[in-house]
C-alpha cells in the first residue's frame, strides 16, 4: 500500500483479483474494511473480475458435476465456467429445481471427471486449501443490490468474518443489514462467494441456508488450515 497506506489503482485490481497470498489479504482487509476512498477503489474493478449485471449467457449445455461426500454438492457450468454451486443437507434432495425449471429444454451432462473447477471445491473441503483461480459468472444475479452485496462478500478473506451491517455499511446503505442476509440467503456461488463468512452483530452463527452446523464447518474448515500452515 503506498500514498498514506491507501492503495494504489493497481494494487486494488490486485486484491480484487486475489491474487494476494492470505497475509496480504488481512492485512488489506483492515486497511479497507474502515476505508471509504480504497473501498471506491476495489468497487471500481468489480466488473473486471465478472460482477456485472451484463454478464448474460445464454448456455446451451450445462455441465452437472455432484459430490456425495461428507459435505454434498453439486455444480453447474456453462462450458469451464461455474453458474451455480449448491450445498446438501444429508437428507435433502440432490436435485436443483431451480436449474431444471430456469432451463427446461437444456441439454445436462453428467459430471465429467476433468473438470478442473469442481476438483478444486473437492480440495478445499477436504484439506482446507483456498480456491483460487476458478471462472464463475454472476449470470443469475438479478439486481444490482444483489450483486454489490455479493462483490463485498467475495472480498472478505479466507478464514476471516465480518457481520451483515459490515456489508451495508461498505455498500453505503447503512440500515439495510436485513436486506443483505436477504441477497445472501439467494447466494448462487456458496464457497466461491463466501456468504459463510458473514455472521451476525452479535457474533453468532445466523442465515445460512443449509443451517448454521454447516456454517460452523466451513469457518472451522478455514481455521484448521490457517492454524496447520502457520499463517495466522
Amino acid at each position: 500500500m503506498e500514498n498514506n497506506n491507501h492503495f494504489t489503482e493497481s494494487k486494488a485490481l490486485e486484491i480484487v483479483s486475489k491474487k494476494t497470498n492470505p497475509r496480504n489479504d488481512f492485512q488489506a482487509f483492515e486497511h479497507w474494511k474502515s476505508c471509504k476512498l480504497c473501498r471506491s477503489k476495489l468497487y471500481h474493478n468489480a466488473a473486471k473480475i465478472g460482477f456485472s449485471l451484463a454478464n448474460k449467457i445464454q448456455p446451451t449445455i450445462l455441465t452437472e458435476f455432484k459430490h456425495n461426500g461428507k459435505i454434498r454438492f453439486s455444480v453447474y457450468l456453462n462450458s469451464s465456467t461455474i453458474i451455480k454451486i449448491n450445498i446438501y443437507k444429508q437428507d435433502e434432495d440432490f436435485v436443483d429445481y431451480d436449474i431444471i425449471n430456469r432451463f427446461p429444454n437444456i441439454a445436462i451432462e453428467n459430471n465429467r471427471n476433468n473438470l478442473n473447477s469442481p476438483h478444486k471445491i473437492l480440495e478445499y473441503l477436504n484439506a482446507g486449501k483456498p480456491i483460487k483461480e476458478i471462472t464463475f459468472s454472476t449470470f443469475l444475479i438479478k439486481t444490482q443490490f444483489s450483486l454489490d452485496v455479493l462483490f463485498w462478500t467475495y472480498l472478505i478473506p479466507y478464514g476471516k468474518t465480518c457481520t451483515y451491517g459490515d456489508i451495508a455499511t461498505w455498500m453505503n446503505k447503512p440500515g439495510s443489514a436485513r436486506a443483505v442476509g436477504g441477497a445472501l440467503h439467494n447466494n448462487p456461488l456458496p464457497l466461491v462467494i463466501p456468504c459463510h463468512r458473514v455472521i451476525g452483530s452479535d457474533g453468532k452463527l445466523v442465515g445460512f441456508a443449509t443451517g448454521t452446523d454447516m456454517k460452523k464447518k466451513l469457518l472451522n474448515i478455514e481455521q484448521n488450515f490457517l492454524n496447520k500452515n502457520q499463517i495466522l
